[in-house]
Parts: C-alpha cells; sequence; structure tokens
C-alpha cells in the first residue's frame, strides 16, 4: 500500500515565507503605532463571532457586530504562513527527507510540551494567557526550526557521502 502524501507543493513554502514576512511587518507596525494610543491603524468589520465570557452574562454569546479584527487577521495570516512553511514538500523529496520530517516532528513536540509545563508550573494569571497564545505559533516555529536544523545535518552527511 503505497503512503499518501499530504504536504502542499515546494511554492507554498515560499508562499509562506513572503506572508510570514508581510504579516510579521504589518503586525511590528501595528503594534508600534497603537502604543502610542493612535487608533488609526485599525481594520473594523462586521462579522459572525462569539462575544463575552463563556456563561458569564446573559448578553454573552454568538453576535454579529463591527469589530477591531487586526490581531485576528495578524493571528490568522501568521498561522496561515508558518501551515505553508511547515507543510510544503522540499524541491527534492525522499524517504530520507520523511524521516528527517518525522523526527523533527517528534522532537518539536517534546520541546513545546516541556516548555508548555515549565509555563504551567511557573506563570500564573494573565501572563499565562499570554504564554498560551504564544504557543499558537510556537509548535510550528519550534517544528520549523528544528527541521532546518535537522535538514542541514541531513545535508551535511550527504554530501560527505
Amino acid at each position: 500500500m503505497k503512503n499518501k502524501n499530504y504536504l502542499l507543493p515546494h511554492i507554498f513554502q515560499r508562499i509562506g515565507w513572503l506572508l510570514l514576512a508581510c504579516t510579521l511587518a504589518f503586525g511590528i507596525f501595528t503594534t508600534i503605532r497603537k502604543s502610542g494610543n493612535n487608533k488609526d491603524l485599525t481594520i473594523n468589520a462586521k462579522y459572525w463571532h462569539y462575544s463575552g465570557m463563556i456563561l458569564s452574562k446573559p448578553d454573552s454569546g454568538f453576535t454579529c457586530a463591527k469589530e477591531d479584527i487586526t490581531i485576528t487577521l495578524i493571528v490568522v495570516f501568521g498561522l496561515t504562513a508558518l501551515t505553508c512553511i511547515a507543510l510544503s514538500k522540499e524541491k527534492t523529496e525522499d524517504e530520507g527527507i520523511a524521516h528527517v520530517r518525522e523526527i523533527a516532528l517528534v522532537r518539536s513536540l517534546w520541546i513545546t510540551t516541556a516548555l508548555s509545563v515549565l509555563a504551567a508550573i511557573f506563570i500564573y494569571g494573565i501572563p499565562y494567557l499570554y504564554v498560551m497564545f504564544f504557543f499558537l505559533f510556537a509548535y510550528m516555529l519550534i517544528y520549523i526550526i528544528v527541521f532546518r536544523i535537522a535538514m542541514v545535518n541531513f545535508n551535511k552527511t550527504c554530501h560527505e557521502e
């Protein structure tokens, strides 16, 4: 039985890097502009979303209202970019690279789990929520870093032989 390959074509890796660069630039620019209480750079849109805390207020629930979606767009485009980078094929994809991917996936899972446990032990309150928000991106970021390092080592080994 042939294994199915669920990876995106290689072109998505370049698209992902470009999208990540644009998203990071926009995120940094937005943060700098908003730090001076400048509300010029907000994107407002009316959309269907959940508002309020779960079971906290009688008026909380799904609603259609105009909200600032700047952070939402940064998160969506950032996760999309990281997904394109992490899950796209290399120029030449073979069994060796598939094995490197598997090793990088397991290592990044261990690293992310260890960091999550340390965060749960040492960070409390609202800062813990910020750290957990970071972990939305952390697993894919760590996977990309571990995979790239493993690929450099794999390529060195292949060229030596």
